[in-house]
């Protein structure tokens, strides 16, 4: 347990007085002499506020005060979410793209495959997706810093990863434009590099920028190949992007796009 304000270890965070969750006294931090953690009082729209805010007091009580062994199973069930999220986006775009487009519309698209079919394909996208980053994270901070505790590293990746699910406020008020959705990704890029950052020590964001920028070309490089090689790219709009079918402007786009996920691509 860790002071969200100063990140000085405590001994406690509240005192229970029994009678109820709310009769509870927050632990003052002897080294700060503030709460050693407000969060504790806060409800979960809150937090999800300072989350998408960034603020390195709710990642410390999300990390270090909160993720433990025993609530990680918790943590899964939201990366699932995030993940059910990603197919509903994908899904509704293509929609709204089969509806603008009608006479890109054949018997072999994408679009007239059976339900099924469409959304196995999309929820397969998105798991190849996720488990490339959060594989290549693992992968490199043990590389690259020697971290070894995998469980703290992707439950600090699937927290800060909540900015994800912004995009569906954009499909309901029909804001979702693909520069929205660029910005989106960027946002959880720097979200992720906050968290683990904080994570493993201040004096490693450098490190860990790296990490993250290189996870995220390795996710890009796995969404181009997926798409290239299961024929996906017939469902794309052909005016902006004919370059899904050249192998020649896959290194260039990667590179320019370091955020590509299922979401930006499609």
């Amino acid at each position: 347990m860790k002071c969200v304000e100063c990140n000085t270890t405590v001994d406690s965070l509240f005192t229970d007085y029994g009678r109820g969750t709310s009769n509870i006294r927050l632990a003052q931090c002897k080294n700060c002499k503030q709460f050693a953690d407000k969060y504790i009082e806060l409800d979960f729209v809150l937090i999800s506020i300072d989350v998408i805010l960034m603020k390195p007091q709710v990642y410390r009580h999300l990390l270090f005060n909160s993720l433990s062994a025993r609530n990680f199973r918790n943590v899964i069930n939201f990366s699932i979410l995030i993940v059910l999220f990603d197919v509903f986006l994908i899904w509704s775009r293509l929609e709204k793209r089969a509806a603008a487009f009608p006479s890109m519309i054949t018997e072999n698209s994408f679009i007239s495959l059976p339900i099924v079919r469409q959304y196995l394909y999309l929820l397969l996208l998105c798991l190849v997706e996720t488990a490339t980053y959060q594989i290549s994270i693992i992968a490199l901070m043990n590389v690259l810093i020697g971290w070894k505790h995998w469980t703290s590293a992707c439950g600090s990746v699937i927290l800060s990863s909540s900015t994800k699910m912004l995009p569906v406020f954009m499909v309901i008020w029909d804001y979702d434009i693909p520069a929205a959705a660029m910005i989106v990704e960027w946002v959880v890029l720097f979200s992720n590099m906050e968290a683990l950052s904080i994570l493993t020590g201040k004096s490693r964001f450098t490190k860990i920028g790296l990490i993250v920028l290189l996870s995220s070309i390795l996710r890009s490089f796995a969404v181009y190949f997926f798409l290239h090689h299961t024929a996906l790219t017939k469902i794309q709009q052909p005016d902006n992007y004919e370059h899904f079918t050249f192998y020649k402007h896959l290194v260039f786009q990667c590179f320019q796009k370091i955020a590509l996920t299922a979401q930006t691509a499609i």
